[in-house]
């Protein structure tokens, strides 16, 4: 397996991952105006059984892939390797960002509306 599709296999694994990630906080998000009521949604003990594992899980594969991604950048002397690392960390970091935001009532819509009037003027 040549280095390229092995780094596409690692970026689909993450997307995959961040659709979980996603699924799960949908089925268990809760809604501003519910907060502090009683119910399924939002438990903490909910979100550390499914988003908490996967976040742990790939936060180490990740920093495993960052070990070999750094010796092969290093012994080729290739920046250019660390770019889809770099690439699925700045999407991880977008997730969590996004769904951290959509349960505190400002949603991925407004979100990201926000980051385009920032960065566009």
């Amino acid at each position: 397996m040549t280095y390229r599709s092995r780094m596409l296999v690692f970026v689909a694994l993450n997307l995959a991952g961040m659709a979980v990630y996603f699924y799960f906080n949908q089925v268990f998000r809760v809604f501003p105006e519910e907060g502090g009521m009683p119910s399924r949604t939002g438990n903490a003990i909910y979100w550390a059984l499914t988003q908490a594992p996967i976040l742990l899980l790939y936060f180490v594969v990740n920093a495993a892939v960052l070990v070999a991604v750094v010796r092969r950048a290093r012994k080729f002397r290739q920046r250019s390797a660390l770019y889809p690392w770099l690439s699925v960390i700045a999407m991880w970091v977008a997730v969590v960002i996004v769904v951290y935001q959509s349960g505190h009532g400002f949603g991925a819509p407004q979100f990201l509306a926000a980051i385009a009037t920032c960065a566009f003027g």
